[in-house]
């Protein structure tokens, strides 16, 4: 009697103190909370206890485990502060402390502590230990750091070194679409490093064709204005390619670009020639009264047009014309930056300063300048260019998450991701939609490459080729093909054996087909 009497007593006291402890739990969230919206770690021994606890008093009373919000996340010093605090109270997981550093350094870049927030991102490789040359840590975590370190080196205005930190990130995960467009948005901020960053979007048009404008641009700064002219061809014609509807579509906004590079290039009858269809596509739109929705890309496309006016004026000899053509606007913001100061400096040869006028009174010392500058300063004055780092921090990639697809992956007879054609114009267009539909996330997309590697190589094809605009990691619309194929640049070819050489080992073949 006594011990049950004891027994009593002790549920007394949990039903006594147990509430309270829930309304002081709800009162302020815990410092992991803070840091970085995540609550800690919780093990399995404290888990066994807490459910000791609640059968004990046969009800909810004790505490809930504290839930993952967000909204109570702190920012800047107090963040910092926070994340410190979680740090150095006791915190043993690796997997935390490690998210817990990431955060850390997250919330120094919004505190302006800049220098730190890099040892914060450099240290994770020592956190990590023998995990840090796990492949899965190497396409996850490590990622996380190096974006982590880009963005902060970049406010420091060390921007060469935040391009160069954002490559090695690139590198890391070569086949990862999300983190190749992540790393893309760090390289715009210089003309530093110009052969490295072509080196990476030749890779990354691969993954996404529609980086086939920004690596055009990368060309024109580059000097390289026949590439690219003939990226924006490749891009045109993939598109033209899907379908009879597609053939069909205006593009007289790529088309504008590929006759000014063409002019650019030396090319003038090429340059004049796409000049001249453009126009034409254009005109017959605006007589048949469909510009609604192409107003601003008309707006764009016409600008190209007068530009490369003027190109062609100064190439002819007519530098007055030229000049004047020039001057009817204020400013010129469609034409490549590298091209546009190229043309203003022959303008503006021996020219009286009283007569520069509208844009001729543009210095083309500070057009480079002031391009990076201007995408530089965007992105300090935006807050939420610091808050897209939270969303950088990714879990562990590990070999569970690929799982779930080892089988489907490897079954190219009777296809489990292969959509099958629905109308009439896709049983007529060489592009097919492939789903991962049986996994999720970064693992989804590396599902969804191999698949298609593995289809190619059955059907006795070189690769295999992205169509643009892709939306999500587990699904998108491929064409099997060899180089020489019409509509098919052969860079933008995935090749099949080196993706099969590359991913297999995340899903091995497992020893079947069927």
């Amino acid at each position: 009697m006594r011990k049950s009497g004891i027994a009593a007593l002790g549920a007394a006291s949990l039903l006594l103190t147990l509430p309270l402890a829930s309304a002081a739990h709800a009162k302020a969230a815990s410092v992991y909370v803070q840091c970085d919206g995540s609550p800690n770690n919780v093990s399995a021994a404290e888990t066994a206890l807490r459910i000791i606890a609640l059968t004990a008093v046969i009800g909810l009373l004790a505490p809930p485990p504290e839930q993952a919000d967000t909204s109570k996340r702190v920012a800047g010093a107090a963040g910092v502060s926070a994340c410190t605090a979680a740090l150095e109270g006791g915190e043993t997981n690796v997997m935390r402390r490690m998210e817990l550093t990431l955060a850390r350094a997250i919330h120094r870049i919004e505190a302006g502590d800049h220098e730190r927030a890099i040892a914060d991102a450099r240290s994770i490789g020592g956190i990590a230990g023998a995990l840090a040359q796990d492949r899965g840590f190497q396409r996850s975590i490590a990622l996380t750091a190096l974006e982590i370190e880009a963005a902060a080196l970049l406010r420091q205005g060390k921007r060469s070194e935040a391009e160069l930190a954002a490559l090695r990130m690139a590198a890391l995960a070569p086949y990862d679409i999300a983190n190749a467009e992540r790393a893309s948005y760090f390289l715009w901020y210089s003309d530093a490093n110009l052969p490295a960053k072509l080196a990476f979007y030749d890779n990354y048009v691969k993954l996404r064709p529609e980086a086939l404008i920004s690596r055009s641009q990368l060309r024109a700064w580059a000097g390289d204005f026949r590439g690219s002219a003939r990226d924006m061809e490749s891009l045109v014609g993939l598109v033209r390619s899907a379908s009879a509807k597609a053939a069909d579509s205006p593009t007289f906004g790529f088309d504008a670009q590929r006759a000014v590079a063409y002019t650019a290039a030396g090319d003038l009858a090429q340059g004049d020639a796409i000049a001249a269809q453009t126009r034409a596509a254009i005109d017959r739109l605006v007589a048949a009264g469909k510009t609604v929705g192409n107003v601003e890309s008309i707006s764009r496309a016409d600008e190209l047009l007068q530009f490369q006016k003027v190109m062609r004026l100064l190439a002819a000899g007519d530098v007055a014309g030229a000049r004047t053509a020039f001057a009817a606007r204020t400013r010129w913001l469609a034409p490549p930056t590298p091209v546009l100061e190229s043309v203003l400096v022959k303008l503006r040869q021996n020219l009286e300063p009283a007569l520069m006028t509208g844009a001729l009174a543009d210095d083309p010392a500070l057009l480079r300048k002031r391009s990076f500058d201007g995408r530089v300063q965007a992105v300090i004055d935006e807050p939420k260019n610091v808050a897209r780092l939270f969303r950088s921090v990714r879990p562990l990639l590990k070999p569970a998450d690929f799982k779930p697809a080892a089988k489907s992956v490897w079954r190219v007879e009777g296809s489990k991701y292969l959509l099958p054609r629905t109308t009439a114009e896709s049983a007529s267009s060489p592009f097919q939609v492939i789903y991962a539909r049986d996994s999720s996330g970064h693992a989804a997309g590396y599902a969804l490459l191999l698949h298609a590697a593995l289809l190619a190589r059955d059907r006795g094809k070189q690769g295999f080729v992205m169509f643009p605009v892709r939306k999500r990691l587990e699904m998108a619309i491929v064409r099997f093909a060899n180089a020489g194929e019409a509509g098919v640049a052969p860079d933008l070819i995935i090749d099949a054996a080196a993706t099969i050489n590359a991913l297999s080992p995340d899903m091995p073949h497992p020893g079947r087909t069927k």
